[in-house]
């Protein structure tokens, strides 16, 4: 989704302990987008998806004064931002 805005892009996914290392494996060899930040989060237990956690741990990463907040079922059409 990169390619649709200029704006940055702050991420927060939810990895099960036995993914962690995978993860930062292909993580060091991917070449993203400097305006893309990452945060990563491991939950204690497994019981349910911490979808609050996960939204208020990429909010307190956003680097601007604005953000819009969407999950994945919701993307914005190409060229958005081109028009501004």
């Amino acid at each position: 989704m990169l390619w649709l805005t200029l704006s940055p892009f702050s991420i927060a996914l939810c990895l099960k302990p036995e993914e962690v290392d995978d993860f930062e494996r292909q993580l060091e060899v991917s070449q993203f987008d400097s305006r893309l930040s990452i945060v990563r989060y491991i939950p204690e237990n497994n019981l349910t998806y911490p979808i609050n956690k996960l939204r208020n741990l990429a909010i307190g990463n956003v680097k601007t004064d604005h953000f819009w907040l969407t999950d994945l079922d919701m993307w914005p059409s190409g060229g958005n931002a081109r028009t501004a």
